[in-house]
């Protein structure tokens, strides 16, 4: 029996890696974010996501102004010795450590007062509609 050879064309069909859809959990650790890198990544995951402190009179007038216009943020608790290394990985991404740190849209949108500034201009319902966060009406 004679076997025909086979022409190789060198082409191989490529196997694609399906990732896995990553979870907030994917990126926490107790107090905190687990990387530099993950503050991105959380922050595109959800359209409005503040960062907090337990007792902070600032991040309570932020989360206030918010639940007045009807958003509802993914809130990040922050303390202890993974708190402060998320503190240092908003600096680097922000330029601020300070809480509350607030992003929208993906992006870094500052801290209670620029959302109280937005708010008295009547711009923060707008700017939260354009980041496709949901509003419950009031």
């Amino acid at each position: 029996m004679v076997k025909k050879s086979r022409k190789k064309t060198g082409k191989r069909k490529r196997k694609t890696l399906k990732s896995k859809p990553q979870k907030l959990s994917d990126f926490l650790v107790p107090g905190g974010i687990k990387s530099a890198h993950a503050i991105i990544k959380v922050a595109k995951m959800f359209p409005l996501v503040v960062y907090i402190k337990k007792g902070c009179p600032y991040c309570a007038k932020a989360l206030s102004i918010l639940a007045d216009v009807g958003a509802t943020p993914r809130k990040i608790a922050l303390y202890g010795d993974n708190g402060q290394k998320t503190q240092d990985y908003l600096k680097v991404y922000t330029g601020r450590r300070t809480v509350p740190n607030v992003f929208i849209g993906g992006l870094s949108f500052g801290g209670a007062t620029e959302i109280e500034n937005a708010h008295t201009n009547g711009r923060l319902k707008k700017i939260l509609a354009d980041a496709h966060v949901a509003l419950t009406k009031k």
